[in-house]
C-alpha cells in the first residue's frame, strides 16, 4: 500500500487537471473532446460493436446520429474493393472496454439512453487512461525496487518519466491515443519478465502470453518486444522444456486474443490480414533515425527533456547489468528502426515523437542509475536537473495545448522563437512546416505554372476586400492517379505586422460536382516577421495523395481570411510524380 499511495495521489491530480482543461477549453463541448485526433479511430470499435452493431462504421453518417458525427473521420477507413476496413487495431479498445462499459451503464441509468459519446462516458475513458498510466508507473516502481533501488529513487524515476516527457500530454490531454496504453503494457511486460527470471511461476508465464498479445493488438510492430525476454531471461528456454503443457495453454491464450483482430477484419472486408493503412508504409532503406531522436521536428530528446539523464545512465549500466543493457539496447534499436522507417517518422501532428512513448519503460533503469548517485553534491545536482527538466516539460505541454508549439513542422528557428513563451500573444503564432517524403520526386514536373512580375499589374494585392486570389485550377489530363509532390514559390510583402499570420497557400481536391473532399495548406508566414514593406521569398512543399477519380480537379489558391494587407508576386507552382520504391 505504501508503494501505491503516491500513484493514487498522482492519478487524482492528473484527473482533476484533465477535467479542468476540458472545462476551460472547449466552450459548449466541455468534457466532449476526449475522443479526438487518432483516438477517434481506436475508440470507434467500442460504439460500433456494443451500441450500433455496425462494423462498417456507417452509423456515424446516418441523419439520426448526426450529433456523434464529429467523433469520426473517413480517413480512418481504407477502401478495399467495394468494402472498407478501419486502419486502427483493436487492442486499445479492449483495454478501454471496462471504462467504456461503466460510463455507458451509468449514462443509461441516468438518461435511459446512451450514444457512447456523452460527457459522462468520455469522462470514464479519461479515468481509464490515467489508470493505465499509473499502472505502468507502478510496474516500473516495482521493477526498480526488485533491482535494489530505494523507494525514493523508484518514485523519482517514475514521476520523472511521467512529468518530464510527452507521456504526460498523451495520458492526460489526449487519452484516447494509443501511446499510454502501449507504455503501460510494455512496462508491465518488462516487470513480469524480470519477475519470471528471478522466480519462474506458471501465473507469470501465462500473464506474459496475455500481455504480449494485447501489446501486438495495440500496435503490431511493437511485437519486436519479444527480443527482450529472449535475450534477458534465459530461464525461459528451460521453462519451455520442462512445462510443455503450460506453454501450450499460454500459446492458446495468445492465439485466442490475437485472433480477435483477424476476425474483426473479416467481418469488415472479408479478409483476415488486409493492409489497412492504404498508401502509408515503411521505407526500410531510408530510416530517419537521428531525426527521430534529435530533430526540432518532434525529436524525442528535444521535447522530452528528462530523457537527457538517460544517456549517462546507459553508460553506467554497462558496469551494473550488462545483460539488461544488451537486451534493452537491441530491443530499442529494432523498435526505433520501425519508427524511423515509417513514412511519418516524426509522428506529426504531435508534441515530440509520440511513437517513442510506447518504449519509455525501457528508460526507467538507466534513469534510475543516473539518479541513484551516492555523493551528496552530485545527488543534489541531479535532483535540480530533474526538477528543471520536469518544469521545462510542463512549459512545453502548456505551449502545445495553447498552439504555441506547432504540431507540424517545427524547426530550430520556430523553436527559438517560442522558447519559454507562454503569453497570449504567442497563441497560434506559428505555421505548419514544409512536408517531407521518403521517396524522391521526378526531375521534371508534369505541371508547371509561373507568373513573373514584370510590372505593378502582375502583383496581387490582398486586403479587406480581396480575401482570395492566385486561383489555379489543375485538371488531370493524363488520367494518372498517383501521389505527388507540390512545390510553390512566391514572394510576399507585408503591409503590417502579422498580416500573413492567418493567410494560407493551399491545394484543394474537388470532385466532378465541385465538392471539396481534401485540403492541404501552409501558412504564408511560418513565424511572425518584423520586416514590413520588404519583399521576401518563400518556398512551400506539399506531399499530396492521389486523387480519387480522374474527373477530379486540383485547385491552388491563396486565402486571406482576416483581410490583412499584403502583396504576392512571382508565383511558381510545380507538381511532380514520385519515383517508384
Amino acid at each position: 500500500m505504501k508503494q501505491i499511495r503516491p500513484y493514487l495521489i498522482l492519478a487524482a491530480a492528473l484527473l482533476i487537471i484533465s477535467v479542468w482543461y476540458q472545462h476551460i477549453t472547449y466552450g459548449n463541448e466541455k468534457y466532449e473532446r476526449i475522443v479526438d485526433s487518432d483516438g477517434k479511430g481506436y475508440y470507434a470499435y467500442l460504439p460500433a460493436i456494443f451500441i450500433y452493431h455496425d462494423l462498417s462504421f456507417g452509423f456515424y453518417f446516418k441523419e439520426e446520429n448526426k450529433e456523434i458525427r464529429r467523433y469520426f473521420d473517413e480517413r480512418f477507413l481504407t477502401r478495399l474493393g467495394d468494402k472498407t476496413v478501419i486502419k486502427t487495431y483493436c487492442g486499445e479498445a479492449m483495454l478501454m472496454l471496462p471504462f467504456f462499459a461503466s460510463g455507458c451503464i451509468l449514462q443509461y441509468f441516468i438518461a435511459g439512453h446512451t450514444t457512447g459519446f456523452e460527457p459522462l462516458v468520455q469522462f470514464f475513458i479519461c479515468i481509464g487512461a490515467v489508470f493505465y498510466l499509473c499502472l505502468g508507473l507502478l510496474a516500473l516502481h516495482k521493477l526498480l525496487r526488485a533491482l535494489g533501488f530505494t523507494d525514493r529513487v523508484a518514485l523519482l524515476t517514475s514521476l520523472g518519466l511521467c512529468l518530464g516527457t510527452n507521456l504526460l500530454t498523451y495520458a492526460v490531454f489526449y487519452p484516447t491515443m494509443s501511446h499510454v496504453y502501449s507504455f503501460s503494457m510494455i512496462a508491465c511486460f518488462i516487470y513480469l519478465v524480470y519477475k519470471f527470471k528471478q522466480k519462474p511461476e506458471s501465473n507469470t508465464w501465462l500473464l506474459l502470453f496475455l500481455i504480449f498479445a494485447i501489446i501486438i493488438l495495440i500496435r503490431p510492430v511493437n511485437g519486436v518486444l519479444i527480443v527482450f525476454p529472449l535475450i534477458f531471461a534465459r530461464t525461459i528456454f528451460g521453462f519451455l522444456k520442462n512445462h510443455i503443457r503450460l506453454t501450450i495453454v499460454g500459446s492458446v491464450v495468445f492465439l485466442a486474443v490475437i485472433s480477435i483482430q483477424p476476425l474483426l477484419n473479416y467481418i469488415q472486408c472479408s479478409e483476415l490480414f488486409p493492409w489497412s493503412y492504404g498508401d502509408e508504409g515503411f521505407y526500410w532503406r531510408h530510416p530517419e533515425f537521428m531525426k527521430v531522436l534529435f530533430s526540432f521536428r518532434n525529436g524525442m530528446f528535444i521535447y522530452s527533456p528528462v530523457l537527457w539523464l538517460v544517456i549517462p545512465g546507459f553508460v553506467l549500466l554497462f558496469f551494473k547489468d550488462r545483460l539488461f543493457l544488451l537486451a534493452t539496447s537491441i530491443t530499442l534499436l529494432l523498435s526505433f528502426y520501425f519508427i524511423s522507417a515509417w513514412w511519418n517518422w516524426s509522428s506529426e501532428p504531435a508534441l515530440g515523437n509520440r511513437s517513442c512513448i510506447d518504449w519509455y519503460a525501457f528508460f526507467a533503469l538507466p534513469l534510475a542509475v543516473t539518479i541513484n548517485q551516492k555523493p551528496m553534491l552530485l545527488k543534489y545536482l541531479l535532483s535540480g536537473i530533474l526538477f528543471l527538466a520536469v518544469s521545462l516539460n510542463v512549459v512545453f505541454t502548456w505551449q502545445y495545448l495553447r498552439d504555441i508549439i506547432h504540431p507540424d513542422g517545427m524547426t530550430k528557428e520556430k523553436f527559438n522563437y517560442v522558447f519559454l513563451k507562454t503569453s497570449k500573444e504567442y497563441y497560434g503564432c506559428l505555421g505548419n512546416g514544409n512536408e517531407e517524403s521518403f521517396l524522391p520526386a521526378e526531375d521534371v514536373p508534369f505541371f508547371d505554372y509561373a507568373s513573373v512580375a514584370s510590372s505593378l499589374n502582375d502583383i496581387t494585392v490582398f486586403n479587406d476586400t480581396v480575401r482570395n486570389g492566385m486561383n489555379i485550377a489543375i485538371e488531370n489530363k493524363s488520367g494518372i492517379l498517383k501521389p505527388m509532390k507540390a512545390v510553390v514559390r512566391l514572394q510576399r510583402l507585408e503591409k503590417e505586422f502579422k498580416a500573413c499570420t492567418d493567410a494560407f497557400v493551399f491545394f484543394d481536391y474537388l470532385d466532378k460536382n465541385g465538392n471539396l473532399y481534401y485540403r492541404e495548406n501552409l501558412r504564408i508566414n511560418d513565424i511572425p516577421r518584423q520586416q514590413l514593406n520588404e519583399w521576401k521569398s518563400f518556398e512551400y512543399t506539399f506531399v499530396m495523395p492521389a486523387a480519387r477519380s480522374k474527373d477530379d480537379k486540383l485547385v491552388f489558391n491563396i486565402s486571406n481570411s482576416q483581410g490583412r494587407p499584403f502583396e504576392i508576386k512571382d508565383l511558381h507552382v510545380s507538381l511532380f510524380h514520385f519515383v517508384k520504391r
